[in-house]
Order: C-alpha cells, then sequence, then structure tokens
C-alpha cells in the first residue's frame, strides 16, 4: 500500500420505510497518508436528491479532511477533522451553499477474518456568518467485510439528530454499501 490512494464509493439512500429512492451518491475521493497516524484527503461528492413532489435536486460538495490515526493493541482509534463546503441547485432559489465543520472520533477492530466492526461519534457545526454552532451529531456502528482485492460491502447502523432548531430532526438509518478502491 503506497501513500496516495484514489477511491469510489456509490451510495443508494432510501426513504419512507425503504419504498422509494431518496439520494443516490459518488463519492470520488484520494488520499495522501504524510505520516503512519497522520493522512490528509479530499473528496468531491455529486449526486441527486429526489423530493417527495418528484422534484429532483443536483447536489454538489468538496470536503477536506486531516486525520490521525493510532492503533492501541488489536483497535485502532482515528479523529478526523472535516471542512466541507457544498451546493444545492435549485430552480427555486440562488444555489444555497453549505459550510460545516464536522469532528469525527471513531475506534474499529478486526471481529473475524477479513471483517472489520467501527463505531464512530462526529459532531456537526456550521461555518459562515460569523457562526460557529452544534447543528447535528451522529452516531453509526458498521460491519465492513472485504470480499476481493480493494471491493468492500458493509452493513450498518446510524442514527442522527439535529440540535440548536425548534423542531428537531431524528434519523435513523440502514447502511448498506459498496465500496471499491483504485491504486
Amino acid at each position: 500500500k503506497g501513500p496516495f490512494e484514489l477511491g469510489l464509493e456509490p451510495q443508494w439512500r432510501t426513504d419512507q420505510g425503504a419504498t422509494r429512492t431518496s439520494d443516490v451518491i459518488f463519492d470520488l475521493g484520494g488520499s495522501w497518508k504524510a505520516k503512519k497516524w497522520l493522512s490528509f484527503s479530499s473528496t468531491y461528492r455529486f449526486g441527486w436528491q429526489y423530493q417527495l413532489d418528484g422534484f429532483v435536486e443536483l447536489r454538489q460538495r468538496m470536503a477536506f479532511d486531516v486525520k490521525l490515526d493510532r492503533d492501541w493493541g488489536e483497535t485502532k482509534f482515528d479523529f478526523r477533522v472535516r471542512y466541507q463546503s457544498g451546493r444545492v441547485a435549485s430552480t427555486e432559489s440562488f444555489i444555497d451553499f453549505r459550510r460545516a465543520f464536522r469532528a469525527k472520533l471513531g475506534a474499529s477492530r478486526k471481529v473475524f477474518k477479513k471483517t472489520q466492526a467501527s463505531f464512530a461519534c462526529e459532531t456537526f457545526f456550521a461555518a459562515g456568518e460569523g457562526t460557529n454552532e452544534l447543528t447535528d451529531t451522529r452516531f453509526k456502528f458498521e460491519l465492513e467485510r472485504k470480499i476481493k482485492k480493494r471491493r468492500y460491502v458493509s452493513v450498518g447502523y446510524q442514527f442522527q439528530n439535529e440540535w440548536n432548531t425548534a423542531d428537531p430532526m431524528f434519523e435513523h438509518v440502514l447502511l448498506l454499501n459498496f465500496k471499491m478502491e483504485f491504486k
């Protein structure tokens, strides 16, 4: 494994009890491992969000990460800080720019041959207009299995909730992912 990696990760998200498509997303990213414990990455996300009224929005986002990781016995711990900026093209309004800082603390461990379990806790902070307030928290548990060289499938559960809003949204998400890495 070299210091540079490229990856493509498609996602298909559903809602309404998994009866309809809510999002189709593609993440294209690259990373550079500067030291054994320090890496930098950037990811371009593009995709479509499907509204209940049939309207489809194109969404784009750039994210820049700094990640520290450390092995402690058989468990790997990591801390990631992300700055992201995106936009939603809408026919009803001007382009909406969404900027945020995110901080994530995670741990992963091998549980079976070719299978990793991971847990992460993440906080989201709005960035811009002189505010840096907490907007969301996310908790995620996932099992990932290597199925072929640089190809992985994973299943998991994610809980996300909003903060600092009059009517906070709570999301319970079942995760089913396929990941393919390119070198």
